[in-house]
């Protein structure tokens, strides 16, 4: 039966209850160490089945030291506990409805002096023997390295009678832990999403072919743009082939797609779902009859749905049970309001704008909720793409679980039917990393069960004596953004935030001391707390200038150690990816070594920093540890350099005009607005080149996010000077809603543009 069947999703059932008014008398399954059952499956039972079985028979000897058999044969006597939707079991269980089972579902039931441990094919069975042993034998599987069986010599089991079938059909979060090539702890989870490596004898997983950002993939501009530019988008009035999208009114364009996309299907016809989606770009096509499809449904997001809709209609014919998975992402986020999905269209949307600080039904999020209904009205089912992650710094606090579990019974309210967790699939066990990815499986399994009881489960199953100061460490994380609602904890915050005091450092430093101290003489454990306290030394490493000036300092810390003990712990424990996709090495063990060197003893400088001009007034000093960094490692960087104020400073490449460096002001400090705007930098330029005195170097400037215009300057080659040298932008009139800015100039005859801080007078 396919696994991705077109019937309406039934209501889960949970039921604990007895299997009659009369009270059964427990099951014996060992009793002093002696087998008191058999284990049987049945000659038709199926790979996943057996390994379900097996399973238990290992637990079940893990716990007690007796083995139970094995067989495909009835015994003449004795318990039996029957595993898997065999033809003895449906025998036993005639006139049951095993559609209800469909999606993972799971039926623990006793029968008489017996029990039957089933579910829905491929994995069902194994779901149920693991809800037997969670349930009913204290089994935990708290992590791939940290598993709780319990020790006892006899196994005696209540009546039992379970039916159960999660909401969510596809449930992955994408954490390093749950993607391990033996699938293992993943299946542990009851994860099956696509990069979950389980393989078929342990009840496989979904496979989504392409699985996201088809559109380039599947004509790739490098085969077909210089004879079909046409497919392709047009943007400013040119067809481009690089971030951007297709032409989705194309009618020769679309019918390439088509085959290339049954081409993919003929090869993993068993997958079961395409992805045909936008490329991770905006840029839609803006020809005429892409505009007028745009009028036509009603959005952007109505265009692609029109065209995802002519392609699944062409899959349909060949691949009747195949389903086509598509975005509503960024520029198709919103539903559209003259067409709506085919019934073989499953629409992913995505959260990536969100608040993850508050629940998705709060004020800061109403346009996403409002997104989400509206799918909702128009789609038979949805999958989200949920972001619970810090891209941009993996390894600093990101206090979003408090609202993980309101937001999944949401979704599951919301015909959401398949969950994808973007976490961190790249270090080991960072940043709460383990809680999150048991907290997300339980909850994905069973959104309606309370999450604080799992959280208090696990910190003192993981962490052992360690868990009730990593529990207070936890929740004064979550604390410090819940009393925060203006602060947005966006899924891009390269710096670290503002939001924390001293006081919440000191209280912070405190839980870890004592998590430390509780495991002192258990190296697993302790190594388990001080991979945890990571990112809680690292946003010390980060923020201390910030205290440091306003001449507070998280007291007794050994600021040269504390770097050595970060950096390596973090490389021999698989934690050492800063944001996605960038590996440090050691030239960041000497970045933060010279930020511990060259601390600002205050946070107000006189004389603006050497700003000529304004001498005897008070300026603001804003150093790089307080600014947001864009595309950091490509636009930007932070480097270490001994001629900057405080050892470091930020390097743009001249090779683009982004505003790499950003700067919003903080209400509380009473910083903001800013009248007078200064910035050190110093150019790098190429050896050799020969320099126009016209030509532009940097820009910097002030942006005001309510009128949409900047006031600007542009530092020419003639301004130049030797060393570091400050400029002055004059004149800004106060308005709340301004950031600052810097960007460099493309300039082939400039190799760089370091900025070591801005300076500003404040209005108030």
């Amino acid at each position: 039966m396919n696994a991705f069947d077109l019937v309406p999703l039934l209501l889960p059932l949970l039921v604990l209850a007895s299997v009659s008014a009369r009270a059964a008398q427990p099951m014996t399954l060992v009793k002093d160490g002696m087998p008191m059952a058999t284990i049987v499956l049945g000659d038709d039972a199926t790979a996943p089945e057996r390994f379900a079985a097996e399973q238990l028979a290992d637990t079940i000897e893990q716990i007690s030291g007796a083995r139970l058999a094995v067989t495909d044969t009835e015994p003449a006597t004795g318990t039996m506990i029957y595993v898997g939707q065999t033809a003895s079991v449906k025998r036993l269980l005639n006139g049951f409805n095993w559609e209800q089972l469909r999606r993972d579902g799971i039926l623990i039931r006793r029968v008489g002096s017996d029990l039957v441990l089933a579910g829905d094919r491929p994995r069902g069975s194994i779901y149920a023997v693991q809800e037997l042993l969670e349930t009913k034998m204290g089994v935990r599987w708290f992590a791939a390295d940290a598993t709780r069986i319990p020790k006892k010599s006899t196994i005696s089991l209540p009546d039992m009678d379970v039916c159960y079938t999660p909401k969510l059909m596809y449930r992955e979060a994408y954490y390093h832990s749950v993607q391990g090539k033996d699938g293992l702890f993943a299946l542990h989870m009851r994860m099956n999403g696509h990069h979950q490596q389980i393989n078929t004898d342990m009840g496989g997983h979904y496979t989504l072919l392409g699985f996201v950002h088809t559109s380039y993939p599947l004509l790739p501009p490098d085969k077909y743009f210089a004879e079909h530019p046409e497919w392709y988008a047009l943007n400013n009035g040119k067809r481009v082939d690089k971030d951007s999208q297709l032409c989705l009114t194309n009618p020769d364009m679309k019918r390439e797609l088509v085959k290339n996309a049954l081409a993919w299907i003929e090869k993993q016809p068993d997958a079961g779902m395409i992805s045909i989606s936008q490329n991770d770009s905006f840029n839609p096509c803006q020809c005429d009859n892409c505009k007028r499809l745009v009028k036509q449904t009603g959005s952007e997001s109505g265009a692609f749905i029109s065209f995802v809709n002519d392609v699944a209609a062409e899959i349909e014919k060949q691949y009747p049970d195949f389903l086509v998975e598509t975005l509503a992402y960024q520029y198709t986020r919103k539903a559209p309001t003259n067409i709506k999905p085919r019934d073989n269209v499953i629409v992913r949307l995505c959260s990536i704008e969100n608040d993850f600080g508050r629940p998705i039904t709060a004020a800061q999020n109403a346009d996403f909720y409002k997104d989400l209904t509206d799918w909702r009205k128009i789609s038979k089912r949805l999958y989200v793409w949920n972001y619970v992650v810090n891209f941009s710094n993996y390894l600093i606090p990101h206090p979003n679980i408090t609202n993980l579990g309101a937001d999944l019974r949401t979704y599951t309210e919301n015909n959401v039917v398949g969950m994808f967790e973007q976490g961190d699939s790249f270090n080991a066990a960072a940043s709460m990393q383990p809680l999150k990815t048991y907290l997300l499986a339980k909850l994905m399994w069973n959104p309606n069960q309370p999450e604080q009881p799992i959280i208090k489960e696990f910190m003192n199953g993981y962490y052992g004596a360690a868990g009730k100061p990593m529990l207070k460490a936890l929740t004064t994380f979550e604390a410090v953004v819940q009393r925060s609602p203006k602060t947005k904890l966006s899924c891009f915050m390269p710096a670290p935030s503002t939001i924390y005091t001293m006081k919440d450092m000191v209280a912070l430093k405190s839980c870890f001391d004592q998590a430390e101290a509780a495991v002192a003489n258990d190296a697993e454990l302790l190594e388990r707390v001080q991979v945890q306290r990571l990112a809680f030394d690292h946003l010390c490493l980060l923020t201390m200038r910030s205290f440091a000036r306003n001449q507070q300092i998280v007291p007794g810390t050994d600021w040269p150690k504390l770097v050595d003990h970060f950096v390596d712990l973090s490389n021999t424990t698989g934690n050492n990816w800063i944001h996605e996709g960038r590996l440090w090495d050691e030239s960041y063990r000497t970045l933060l070594r010279s930020r511990t060197k060259k601390m600002p003893s205050v946070h107000k400088a006189t004389a603006a920093m050497g700003v000529t001009g304004v001498e005897g007034k008070d300026w603001i000093d804003i150093q790089d540890d307080e600014v947001n960094l864009a595309e950091e490692g490509k636009w930007v960087s932070v480097v270490s350099d001994e001629a900057a104020s405080d050892g470091c400073a930020l390097e743009m490449p001249n090779t683009h005009n982004q505003w790499a460096i950003q700067y919003f002001g903080k209400e509380s400090d009473l910083r903001w607005p800013l009248t007078d705007v200064s910035i050190e930098f110093r150019v790098i330029p190429v050896e050799g080149a020969k320099l126009n005195p016209q030509d532009g170097v940097l820009s910097f400037g002030v942006y005001n996010t309510i009128t949409k215009k900047a006031v600007e300057r542009t530092v020419t080659v003639a301004d130049i000077k030797q060393g570091y040298q400050s400029m002055v932008l004059k004149g800004i009139a106060p308005k709340v809603g301004m950031y600052l800015y810097a960007a460099p100039v493309v300039n082939p005859g400039i190799k760089a543009v370091r900025v070591d801080r801005f300076a500003a007078q404040p209005s108030k």
